[in-house]
């Protein structure tokens, strides 16, 4: 466990180091902040940042946060929108817990170690151009046998699952738990896609659900809230 944190903190780091690249735009995108039941401002997947805000659907209904799970209804529930990079967020809701999917599940578990299988290789290739145009060898060696850990680790991952597939609040942040904010055709009104497994959020009855084709993802309306976590 400890070997695969420590090549996760590899790979976290440089995400986060490419993410960097054009962080004072997003900065200042993000240097206006609307305010609780103000209605006049547009929105757009950058402004939003480090702010809080309710989830309306296009009926009127709101996401709602109760015992780890989420529902549809009329008690707006604030998220506090955390950017991990440009136009990719962590939902943190009134209890602390991250918008997100279960590891458990098959399809994510599948879908998450081609994610980060994609992100060994790239590691394991930056230590072999690292060693081209860095002179000091420690550095390259220590990139690239990240990447060859990680892909180990991942190999040797546990096989325990489950059926958990709908998104539900997570205790942890990670992969599974960012969303790409993508505008929809109303002023205000976005579409949530999940990093990892590129589905998209839905409506389904009273609940969230996920679905894999844009035309059928729900649009969601972000309003100004208070009472975040943050």
């Amino acid at each position: 466990m400890g070997r695969t944190a420590s090549c996760l903190v590899w790979l976290c780091l440089l995400f986060s180091l490419v993410g960097c690249v054009g962080g004072d735009d997003n900065a200042s995108v993000a240097g206006t902040r609307v305010q609780p039941g103000q209605t006049d401002s547009r929105l757009d997947q950058f402004n939003i940042a480090n702010q809080c805000f309710s989830v309306a659907t296009a009926d009127g209904r709101f996401l709602e946060v109760g015992s780890g799970s989420y529902s549809l209804g009329n008690a707006p529930s604030p998220f506090f929108f955390k950017p991990s990079r440009l136009g990719q967020y962590l939902l943190l809701d009134s209890d602390a817990g991250f918008l997100g999917l279960s590891n458990s599940n098959p399809f994510n578990q599948a879908q998450l170690i081609q994610f980060l299988r994609t992100g060994t290789d790239f590691l394991s290739g930056l230590g072999d151009l690292a060693e081209v145009i860095e002179p000091l060898k420690p550095v390259s060696d220590g990139v690239r046998q990240a990447g060859e850990s990680l892909g180990e680790a991942i190999d040797q991952q546990s096989a325990v699952s489950s059926s958990d597939s709908t998104p539900f609040a997570q205790a942890e942040p990670g992969f599974l738990t960012v969303w790409e904010i993508i505008p929809a055709s109303r002023q205000n009104s976005f579409r949530f896609r999940q990093l990892v497994t590129q589905q998209f959020l839905a409506i389904q009855g009273e609940g969230l659900a996920l679905v894999s084709g844009e035309a059928d993802a729900g649009s969601f309306v972000l309003q100004p809230a208070s009472g975040c976590a943050l």
